[in-house]
């Protein structure tokens, strides 16, 4: 974690927006934590869900995730 958190600080990213994986910290949201406060939106306020079509593998689309 101390790598990680020198990264983020060097690239500008504040402690608030680093997230947990696996496992968890103090101080530090987990991805479970986060699914959980999405749960909370009501519908229309999330984005639709997205599956790889049908036909094609994973390494066949290209993803990219935004958090802001």
């Amino acid at each position: 974690m101390d790598v990680a958190v020198q990264a983020a600080r060097n690239a500008g990213i504040p402690k608030e927006r680093i997230f947990l994986l696996e496992g968890a910290l103090p101080g530090y949201t987990t991805m479970t934590a986060l699914v959980e406060m999405g749960k909370l939106y009501k519908e229309g306020e999330q984005a639709k869900s997205w599956k790889v079509p049908r036909g094609k593998k994973n390494d066949d689309v290209c993803a990219f995730l935004s958090f802001r």
